[in-house]
């Protein structure tokens, strides 16, 4: 028994040890065509513990960017037992140089205090193609301007929450970029409105552009959404939804400058434009059932209706108000307003609408309020029927009716006779008002504050010295307030540059979350000190309005914004799918430099 149990106890140990072994392999294209524009290669190793990652000479290639490092976990619980995994990939991007047989040397690195290598990895570089490489480009040309972000690196996508639906029934179109890391997008704008025939649209904001990390077929992506639309079909059958075309400014570095050159000089990076086009997506539109019900109100959703009195007595000739209230989810601004059945005893008036909606991926959510006046003509009891209101329901697909609970009033015996009444509609018809009797005050000349008298003058000396001491102390204040926001803006680069030199700091202890976020806290006080702004007021679109108002050239401006950009990526990336510190410190300074010189 004794020898079953240490033989249970070794084979135990032998499997935690044969799991726990670190290993390390290499993921590479064995085949590489020379005009390619480039490859990757990754480096996997099977923990999340790693360190000392000491790659192989690649000097046979390109290095177009790399190695970016990303770690991944995973769980899951199989017959009630967890199971963990992680890793880690270091990753590189490479262009082809010439053609031939190369061999990739193993790589190293230290997992939980144990070194190990991976296996060498052999590439064939073939074709006759020009290589399309950063630098044969740059012995062309004395800027890397012209290298080639294709759709591999920067694309855009539409997709639609739904695409059988019915008419009228609402539909959420969500247009999203994806970019590479590499690729530095300061803007995006569109270059036209979608032509959305036989759709109503209604354009959800997109005020600030939140961005994500996505993998797509193993490549990293910056992600965001750049703009929203919930369209109502108002046909049956397949429809098209027009594709458009969106402006993507992207910025370059010239690599030519040295960059201690270019921080004095304002160089060191252009714009260049590029246009990236969506596809159009086919939505199949199914019809409104048949027959329609007589009363249908054109509404497609989910409704709930409500009416109350805004008039607590009633009275002959005297106005009353009845508000119906009709709330939920759909196409709520495309309904036709409930009737009010009212017998001839009342004159009733065109209803007042209130919209009180906002659109939402499911439609237009909130409620539409009618408010109806009428005036009761003879004095008795009266019952005001429930007032009908009805819909399609998508998810039932049936017709559905709701109603507010019947209402009794008792109409009194106003003030004002039918033929006052009459007449004072009659009059608010034309353009002449009842005149007004009243008692007026005849003033005599003796009284004391009649003009030319000495209290009159009195009075006059004293409203004009009044009136002069105001506008002294209004002058005095806003001169003051003046001088305070014009120092505020001239100290707004030194207190920049105090914030930026505590960024530093956090820089060379290698803090990368308290530098990022002390030159993100450094970008914004800039403005707000420079325009004596308080920061609850600033984002992206306030930020860029002030420059583009006070004249601040185009390229400060997105490098601007880019920098407060990749401050609010890098708190949630991987360390080396961001901008480095030591670049991001160095164009944080260069920016409000040049900034300040204008």
């Amino acid at each position: 028994m004794n020898q079953c149990f240490k033989i249970l106890i070794v084979f135990l140990i032998s499997t935690l040890t044969m799991q726990a072994q670190p290993t390390m392999k290499v993921d590479a294209p064995n085949v590489v065509d020379m005009s390619e524009e480039y490859f990757q290669i990754r480096f996997i190793i099977n923990d999340a513990n790693v360190s000392n990652f000491t790659p192989p000479s690649l000097k046979s290639f390109e290095i177009l960017s790399g190695p970016y490092s990303s770690v991944r976990s995973s769980s899951s619980y199989i017959n009630g037992k967890a199971h963990h995994e992680s890793s880690t990939t270091y990753t590189y991007t490479l262009a082809p140089k010439a053609k031939g047989d190369y061999t990739i040397e193993p790589a190293s690195a230290t997992v939980n205090g144990k070194t190990i290598h991976s296996q060498k990895k052999s590439i064939k570089i073939t074709g006759d193609g020009k290589p399309k490489t950063h630098h044969n480009e740059q012995q062309q040309s004395p800027s890397n301007a012209n290298v080639k972000v294709t759709n591999k690196d920067l694309f855009i996508n539409v997709t639609a929450n739904r695409k059988k639906i019915y008419e009228q029934e609402p539909v959420m179109l969500t247009y999203k970029f994806y970019a590479r890391p590499d690729v530095m997008l300061s803007q995006i704008g569109l270059q036209k409105k979608p032509d959305f025939k036989g759709m109503l649209s209604q354009d959800i904001p997109v005020k600030n552009i939140q961005m994500n990390v996505e993998d797509i077929n193993g490549r990293s992506y910056r992600s965001g959404v750049i703009q929203k639309y919930v369209i109502f079909p108002q046909g049956s059958g397949k429809i098209s939804v027009p594709g458009v075309t969106f402006t993507c400014d992207v910025m370059q570095r010239d690599a030519s400058i040295d960059p201690f050159e270019a921080f004095f000089n304002g160089g060191g990076t252009i714009t260049k434009t590029l246009q990236r086009s969506v596809e159009d997506i086919e939505l199949e539109i199914r019809p409104l059932p048949q027959p329609k019900p007589a009363n249908f109100s054109g509404g497609v959703g989910q409704f709930s209706i409500k009416g109350e009195w805004l008039t607590s007595e009633f009275k002959t000739n005297d106005v009353a108000t009845y508000r119906i209230t009709v709330e939920g989810t759909g196409n709520l601004r495309l309904i036709t307003a409930p009737v009010l059945p009212l017998s001839d005893d009342f004159d009733s008036y065109t209803p007042k609408t209130t919209d009180q909606t906002t659109v939402t991926a499911q439609g237009i959510t909130g409620s539409m309020i009618y408010e109806y006046t009428f005036v009761p003509r003879k004095v008795g009891d009266y019952k005001i029927p429930a007032i009908e209101f009805c819909y399609f329901n998508p998810e039932t697909e049936k017709y559905q009716t709701v109603k507010t609970e019947p209402k009794n009033i008792h109409v009194a015996k106003g003030e004002r006779t039918n033929e006052e009444y009459q007449r004072s509609q009659n009059l608010q018809r034309s353009d002449i008002r009842d005149l007004h009797n009243s008692v007026g005050k005849v003033t005599s000349f003796k009284d004391p504050f009649w003009w030319g008298n000495w209290s009159y003058w009195l009075i006059y000396v004293l409203i004009l010295a009044g009136g002069y001491a105001g506008f002294a102390v209004l002058h005095g204040y806003a001169q003051k307030n003046a001088d305070v926001v014009s120092r505020n803006s001239k100290k707004a680069g030194k207190m920049a540059a105090k914030r930026l030199k505590t960024a530093k700091d956090f820089m060379q202890k290698n803090m990368r979350k308290e530098f990022y976020t002390e030159v993100a806290h450094a970008l914004y006080g800039y403005v707000a000190h420079k325009y004596n702004l308080s920061l609850s007021e600033l984002n992206r679109d306030r930020i860029e309005r002030e420059f583009k108002e006070r004249g601040v050239d185009e390229s400060y401006i997105n490098q601007f914004v880019h920098l407060l950009d990749e401050c609010d990526f890098a708190q949630y990336a991987p360390s080396e799918q961001v901008m480095g510190m030591q670049q991001l410190y160095d164009e944080a300074i260069q920016t409000i430099v040049e900034i300040e010189k204008q």
